[in-house]
């Protein structure tokens, strides 16, 4: 894999910062069951004067492990996922796709077949440490939308179990430990030093 661990960590860093904006951005997307993709879809298509259509499709026959795309048309955006993959899955590729539209990886403006961002396994890009980065950046940021790390420290100071936030949240039990494990990675480091 190309790329320094510190590149990789700094777009870590920048998808959950872009999330956190997204989340302050955009503050009626949330319900009392976390974040509606739909809602979020639509905000962010009202924000960049774009409709933003989300279409499930099967995939599954696509090379590398397409789990979403995205492309522009002229009556829209369409993000489009694989109705393969099970719903928490679909719901973090709308996320990360999201996150592709709202930092600007895609052009807008421009309608052609290679205005494309996708949602795969990571390998696809380890040969390409440019999408590789946008890739990490982008699930960082799914990440933080649809698990914000303030409500999830909140459960947690709470005693709800993992189990219990994933369902919350819509998200795999996996996906949920691994979100909790960087939220703690990172208040780690943000302890001051004595």
């Amino acid at each position: 894999m190309e790329g320094s661990m510190a590149e990789i960590k700094e777009e870590v860093r920048k998808g959950v910062e872009l999330g956190k904006r997204f989340n302050k951005t955009f503050p009626n997307v949330f319900t009392n069951c976390g974040v509606d993709l739909n809602l979020a879809a639509r905000a962010l298509g009202d924000y960049f004067n774009k409709k933003i259509f989300v279409k499930n499709a099967d995939l599954s026959k696509m090379k590398g492990g397409i789990s979403g795309f995205t492309f522009v048309r002229e009556d829209g955006v369409y993000i489009v996922v694989n109705s393969d993959e099970p719903p928490y899955r679909q719901r973090f590729t709308i996320a990360h796709e999201l996150g592709h539209i709202f930092n600007g990886d895609i052009d807008l403006g421009k309608i052609d077949n290679l205005n494309m961002v996708f949602r795969s396994d990571l390998e696809l890009f380890y040969g390409d440490p440019e999408k590789f980065k946008l890739e990490q950046m982008a699930n960082s940021f799914a990440a933080e939308i649809l698990m914000p790390e303030d409500q999830v420290l909140s459960f947690m100071k709470s005693g709800v179990s993992v189990e219990e936030m994933a369902m919350f949240f819509g998200v795999s039990p996996q996906a949920m430990r691994i979100r909790i494990a960087g939220i703690l990675h990172s208040q780690d480091h943000k302890q001051p030093e004595n």
